[in-house]
């Protein structure tokens, strides 16, 4: 009879009804029952020593398999603590950066299209084609973002963790996670989209939050402690800030009001532009060169509206001189947030170079014409011109003449307007780091 398709097995025989029947027992009766018995029904049950293999699915109702060991083939369970460990497809890569290699427990055997495998890297990859072969199978390209090269670089180096996908059709290993180089807080960039990307503000000098900025405020700010006395001057600094270009900037503190800014600064003091209200040691200090906001609750983002960019000229701490404040709008090079220059200039007559203008004379010459008189004199009358020694003195009559000379200087030119100083440039959206 064997099993009912239910669960329930049904002898061929029973004795009690044979009994009631008047059926004396047989051995042909019983070596059948036991038979059926040991063929159908120990047969077709699962030993635990493994002897027994299903032939069908084995449906469990509900219940679990329990205390089951870590899969170590393909065709094995996986155990939930496998699974959440998850070291099923993951291995520490040997070989070199550049071939790597590693061996994954269970082992892959074949590669498959969709396939994942995580890695911890070996070094950082020094090529733009790195290859991958797990468990001695054939090595294949790594790629990312659908098959282009790597940079050198996208694996960041020992001890990253990789994901790789296999794509069957190209033969390839898709890498996942290609490294993002860390951009801090506070980088500017040239940014020619139209509005700004996730995670960046325009740099228009606005106010924004500093608990939601934590890492931007962070960044454009530093902060110290010192010692304040009732005047303008801060010491006891737990750090020397020099040649930071925070001079000219603001600051902030218990007892420094709201637009105080930096003067000086030495390795362990400061001078306030104006007093500190009231006296107090390891008072907390901020430096806030680009805009401290309402003072309390925001802040401001760099301006850079129209503003072409300048390296600071002491970042080094000792000034190149190459941009200073020394002429008509200029800039202080040496102070974060400084700004200056102008569009167009007009000229003032100290900028203007030692120069001549050009002229001519013209002198023709020229004679004055006379007349003579007649004078008694011995012999007769006398023509006579001027008196000398000797002669005679006499009235002559010498006419006016004009001397003809002329000079002619260059006109003056010029309307006194203002002329561009821009260098050939063009527009672009300036954008920030938050």
């Amino acid at each position: 009879m064997s099993w009912n398709g239910g669960g329930n097995f049904n002898r061929l025989y029973s004795w009690v009804a044979d009994k009631a029947a008047g059926l004396n027992i047989s051995s042909v009766r019983m070596d059948a029952d036991s038979n059926d018995i040991a063929a159908n029904g120990f047969g077709n049950c699962l030993t635990r020593d493994g002897q027994g293999q299903p032939t069908a699915n084995l449906p469990m109702a509900n219940f679990r398999h329990t205390g089951v060991a870590n899969g170590v083939a393909r065709s094995d369970y996986a155990a939930v603590g496998q699974l959440q460990d998850n070291i099923v497809n993951w291995a520490v890569a040997v070989g070199t950066p550049d071939a790597i290699t590693a061996t994954l427990a269970p082992p892959i055997t074949a590669l498959t299209d969709g396939q994942l495998v995580y890695l911890r890297a070996a070094g950082a990859n020094t090529t733009a084609a790195p290859t991958f072969a797990p468990n001695g199978l054939a090595a294949h390209p790594l790629t990312r973002a659908g098959g282009g090269a790597l940079n050198v670089g996208d694996i960041a180096g020992a001890l990253a963790e990789i994901i790789l996908r296999y794509n069957a059709v190209n033969t390839r290993w898709e890498l996942l996670n290609p490294n993002v180089p860390n951009i801090p807080a506070g980088t500017e960039v040239h940014y020619a989209g139209i509005q700004a990307p996730p995670g960046w503000y325009f740099a228009y000098g606005q106010l924004v939050s500093r608990s939601s900025d934590l890492s931007l405020f962070n960044a454009l700010t530093i902060t110290t402690t010192g010692n304040t006395h009732s005047n303008t001057t801060i010491d006891n600094l737990t750090q020397d800030l020099r040649g930071l270009g925070l001079e000219g900037g603001l600051v902030e503190g218990t007892g420094i009001a709201l637009g105080t800014t930096l003067v000086s600064i030495t390795a362990t003091s400061l001078t306030l532009s104006q007093a500190a209200v009231g006296s107090a040691a390891g008072v907390g200090i901020r430096f806030l060169p680009y805009g401290q906001g309402d003072g309390s609750t925001t802040f401001n983002v760099p301006d850079r509206r129209g503003r072409t960019l300048f390296g600071r000229d002491n970042m080094n701490g000792t000034a190149a001189g190459r941009l200073t404040a020394a002429t008509a709008q200029g800039i202080n090079g040496i102070q974060l947030a400084a700004t200056g220059g102008e569009q167009a200039h007009i000229q003032t007559a100290a900028e203007v170079g030692t120069h001549a203008h050009p002229n001519s004379l013209n002198d023709p010459s020229h004679g004055h014409p006379g007349s003579t008189v007649p004078a008694s004199g011995v012999g007769g009358a006398t023509n006579v011109g001027v008196s000398g020694a000797g002669g005679i003195n006499a009235p002559v009559t010498i006419a006016n003449s004009s001397t003809g000379i002329t000079i002619t200087n260059a006109n003056n030119t010029g309307a006194g307007n203002p002329f561009n100083v821009l260098p050939p440039g063009g527009i672009s959206n300036i954008i920030i780091k938050r």
